[in-house]
């Protein structure tokens, strides 16, 4: 049973991963999918980026703490909050 589940998780991992490669194929075959971006806009988007994925650390983090109480995992909440809350905002 354990070596089924082991090997059913090794298949998903890679069909995610020939899922991500043909997506990368695409955007690289055909110019028309990319979308340039001026500089500002980028660096919202990127900002934007950080800041939702270092929440989503923080939440998983703080969900793990929640479970299992170490306080390692609290730490790495309060960082990864501190870090996105911190991404570049202003303007040039």
């Amino acid at each position: 049973m354990r070596h089924d589940r082991f090997e059913s998780f090794l298949w998903s991992q890679v069909l995610l991963v020939a899922l991500l490669g043909a997506t990368l194929a695409l955007f690289l075959r055909f110019p028309s999918l990319r979308t340039p971006y001026a500089q500002p806009e980028l660096r919202l988007v990127l900002a934007t980026v950080f800041m939702l994925s270092s929440g989503l650390i923080a939440l998983l983090c703080a969900t793990r703490f929640g479970v299992d109480g170490r306080r390692f995992d609290l730490m790495l909440c309060g960082g990864s909050r501190r870090s996105g809350s911190s991404a570049p905002t202003r303007a040039r």
